[in-house]
């Protein structure tokens, strides 16, 4: 590395959705020669992730703005005021002593005021955007962006696209193959997925469903969430044909091993998804800011490289849908190749050679 100074700043947080892509490019960056330190939040769950981590990191208490009229939403959003400008004097310190070169920010309300102090510090802004609609750090920092990364090759939401590049969505550094063979009966295999957390409309459809799923032949892998599990295996037993996890450590392996997957739709799961060349069913969280997972879900269905059933509809349609679909595996394999179309494989390979070319 030519530059006696090479370091960035990358800002992203308070859901894995936005921290994971942050990740995925620091860990190039450094691998570039780049000094890179992350900006989380105390209060998400970047937290303990960097903590447990070995990366450069600084972490500011602040929070997300709180929505609604009551008297604790208020009291909350007039004590954010101060906490953002007290991490704003922090932060500032940050630009002051660690000089960076570029600030790179992948959403979430922690971006914010790296992203701010970047213009006024005169630094290259690059926001890499995961959803079909941007968000709102997005919305408002796109102007001062030298590049904007779009996960989705969906423009219409932008007001301006010369900014633009289609890198796809940054995701872990997973392996393609698997060293674990299928499960001990080859069965056809449903991975249900409802996020690190769970979700507890998809946890009880198939608390009420899975039987009739299994009866068929199916294996079913199923991710249910740390405080739905003890909950649920009560109600499955010791079902051979159901591995209920209460979280997937190792993914790849899962996605490897599934024939169809059942899943909320964010953005990072999509791409992963899409990556895995896995046919899939999309159930968005109705309540995520702008629908934004309604969106996601609808572009990839409209490229007809998934299902889209809303959630206030999955119990009418969802069993009848896992049915047709595993009964007919001539619709798996137009939907699985599909998917290779959307599927991006080099997005931070994409995003840090761009990044390198502007600010050598």
């Amino acid at each position: 590395m030519n530059n006696k100074n090479n370091n960035i700043l990358i800002a992203g947080g308070g859901t894995g959705g936005h921290l994971f892509p942050a990740i995925a490019i620091g860990e190039e960056m450094i691998t570039k020669g780049y000094n890179v330190k992350f900006i989380g939040s105390k209060k998400g769950f970047d937290s303990k992730y960097l903590e447990e981590s070995k990366f450069d990191y600084k972490l500011l208490d602040i929070y997300g703005y709180k929505r609604g009229l009551s008297f604790k939403a208020l009291y909350e959003n007039i004590w954010l005021l101060a906490k953002i400008s007290i991490s704003t004097i922090k932060m500032i310190f940050v630009f002051i002593n660690y000089k960076p070169i570029a600030v790179i920010g992948t959403g979430g309300y922690i971006s914010a005021i790296p992203l701010i102090l970047g213009k006024w510090f005169k630094k290259k802004i690059f926001i890499q955007e995961q959803n079909i609609i941007p968000g709102m750090t997005t919305k408002l920092f796109s102007k001062y962006a030298d590049k904007i990364f779009i996960g989705f090759n969906e423009k219409s939401f932008y007001k301006k696209n010369d900014k633009l590049i289609h890198s796809g969505n940054p995701i872990r550094d997973f392996k393609l193959k698997s060293n674990i063979g299928r499960n001990c009966e080859n069965q056809t295999t449903l991975l249900i997925l409802g996020g690190s957390q769970g979700a507890e409309p998809i946890n009880k459809f198939f608390i009420n469903n899975y039987k009739k799923i299994i009866d068929r032949n199916i294996h079913i892998i199923w991710q249910c969430g740390a405080k739905n599990y003890r909950n649920i295996k009560n109600k499955i037993k010791d079902n051979r044909r159901v591995k209920l996890l209460a979280f997937i450590e190792n993914m790849d392996e899962a996605y490897i091993q599934s024939d169809l997957v059942v899943s909320r739709a964010g953005a990072i799961s999509i791409s992963e998804l899409m990556i895995f060349n896995k046919p899939s069913i999309f159930i968005p969280y109705p309540y995520a800011t702008d629908n934004h997972q309604y969106f996601n879900a609808k572009y990839v269905e409209s490229k007809g490289a998934g299902i889209l059933i809303e959630q206030n509809k999955m119990q009418k349609k969802l069993a009848d849908k896992i049915n047709s679909l595993i009964e007919d595996s001539s619709k798996l394999e137009k939907i699985k190749s599909n998917t290779e179309l959307l599927a991006r494989s080099k997005s931070t390979e994409i995003i840090i050679n761009e990044i390198m070319r502007l600010i050598k």
